[in-house]
């Protein structure tokens, strides 16, 4: 049976929990970049898997981490007390770190934060808290363009929707899938913060049409980020670091297109 053509309009965005599984070797090089960085030396790292389900950090470089040390990852991880209890020093140094507090520095690196960690024997599962399901309806474009406030409202609510669609997907296709997307994330978190705040500021419906309509067109077709994103990393410079720069950079992708399209 074909399936119903409306169907395509509802997108499901939200999952019950988010998880990522990491392999034995590939953590063990995770964890070591990480905790040099964290603690500004460098650190080798062996994570361990003991008793099933269980695993830990072990430093197998030449110095433990001091007392100052594990005081500073428990700041940077917001420790509690019975997390804190559970980290026990010898002679105020400790060589090894116990599965929570180990969970919670590799959540640093991952797309969501992990509250459960489950080990198996090709490494280990870092699974989120639970998320409440959600099912995001795509805004209505016409395909006459609107005018007035509503266009920038249709735009608006386009935006967000192909934005939540993105990091949706990100969080199902894992960590590599995300660093490999990194400077697309960056680049759609900016553009979308911009156009959902201050697309009215910086474009207008009377001197901007043309450019608008671009936008628009693109963003009904779930578009818009796939190709400015595309254009914006060929480009020799995608300066976002002001309003005004990324108001540069989304007219000069306009223009662009309407190059292209002529």
């Amino acid at each position: 049976m074909k399936k119903p053509e409306h169907i395509k309009e509802f997108r499901y965005i939200g999952i019950p929990r988010q998880a990522i599984h990491l392999y034995w070797n590939d953590i063990d090089d995770i964890a070591s970049e990480l905790m040099t960085r964290l603690l500004e030396r460098e650190i080798t790292i062996e994570v361990e898997r003991s008793d099933f389900y269980n695993w830990e950090i072990t430093i197998i470089s030449s110095e433990p981490i001091s007392k100052m040390e594990l005081e500073m990852l428990y700041a940077i991880v917001e420790a509690n007390e019975d997390e804190k209890e559970k980290n026990v020093l010898e002679d105020g140094f400790i060589s090894a770190l116990n599965q929570g507090l180990s969970c919670s520095l590799i959540s640093l690196l991952l797309p969501f934060e992990a509250v459960i960690s489950h080990a198996d024997d090709n490494g280990i599962w870092f699974i989120s808290e639970y998320i409440k399901h959600q099912t995001l309806e795509k805004p209505i474009f016409p395909e006459k363009m609107p005018v007035g406030k509503k266009l920038y409202e249709v735009i608006i609510n386009g935006i967000n929707y192909e934005r939540y669609i993105f990091e949706g997907e990100m969080r199902r296709k894992g960590v590599d899938k995300l660093l490999n997307k990194i400077c697309e994330a960056g680049i759609i978190q900016e553009i979308s913060n911009f156009l959902t705040d201050e697309i009215s500021n910086y474009f207008h419906l009377k001197d901007d049409l043309r450019l608008l309509r671009i936008i628009y067109r693109l963003t009904m077709n779930e578009a818009f980020f796939d190709s400015i994103t595309e254009w914006a990393l060929k480009s020799d410079s995608a300066d976002m670091s002001t309003y005004r720069a990324t108001e540069e950079l989304i007219r000069n992708f306009c223009e662009a297109q309407l190059i292209n399209n002529s």
